[in-house]
């Protein structure tokens, strides 16, 4: 009996479930998100992901692939070194379709399942639980924790939002570093798309964690480069200073 009611409770609850957690993302949690610089990063970062796509469009080397007839391509964001990749076009709808999958469907499928859950259960208790004894002291109970667990669903809510558009960015710009860093440390010929482990310029074997710590070490020594400099210019002005 109380699995019907919470069942019924639950189907009538469906539809305002579903729109009231499409007004709350849009309402608050996007702005919340593209408008937080503690959360997402600021709205040009946001715009950067939006027109990743166009961009590794535009770094990526104009060199038709003979083997599979196609133009453009464009590495998965979880690349590895012979593993499939994908024409520009798909990269482009397979980007969107994971910003809408994290972005949007996730925190749908959590608001469904948490409210529904919830209503369903508060429904059951008011058909039911008045006809018990002491049932008004149970349902008191019962309201605070209902408020307590909405307080909590509104509160975690946009931290979930954030947490999946988080995701898909980092996964666009992610795969916008390896199709801009897929170049041979040795003699800089673009290694994107190739299946080999070799280098077809040089020779020299490669794989993607070389490269990365390829440019790792490049970053690494410029910054130590430009504190020796620093140092230097400082220790100079010491001396300028005690000569006076």
């Amino acid at each position: 009996m109380l699995w019907r009611e919470v069942r019924r409770g639950i189907r009538m609850c469906v539809p305002g479930v579903i729109f009231w957690a499409y007004v709350f993302q849009v309402v608050v949690c996007v702005p919340l998100v593209l408008l937080s610089p503690t959360r997402l990063g600021n709205l040009e970062a946001w715009l950067t992901f939006l027109m990743a796509p166009w961009v590794s469009r535009l770094i990526m080397v104009d060199k038709p692939d003979l083997a599979l007839g196609r133009r453009w391509r464009a590495p998965w964001w979880r690349l590895q070194w012979g593993a499939t990749v994908l024409p520009i076009e798909r990269w482009c709808i397979a980007a969107f379709g994971l910003l809408f999958v994290y972005a949007w469907l996730v925190p749908l499928v959590f608001a469904f399942t948490t409210n529904t859950y919830v209503l369903g259960v508060l429904e059951a208790y008011l058909t039911n639980g008045l006809r018990a004894p002491g049932a008004f002291l149970r349902l008191q109970e019962f309201a605070v924790f209902m408020m307590a667990a909405a307080y909590l669903g509104l509160v975690l809510m946009p931290y979930v939002l954030t947490g999946c558009i988080t995701y898909a960015r980092r996964a666009g710009l992610r795969a916008l570093r390896v199709a801009h860093y897929s170049l041979c440390p040795k003699c800089r010929y673009s290694l994107l798309g190739l299946e080999q482990r070799k280098c077809p310029e040089c020779g020299r074997p490669f794989h993607i964690e070389t490269i990365r710590d390829y440019w790792r070490d490049t970053y690494r020594t410029w910054r130590q480069i430009h504190a020796k400099k620093l140092r230097r210019l400082r220790a100079k002005r010491r001396k300028q200073r005690a000569e006076k």
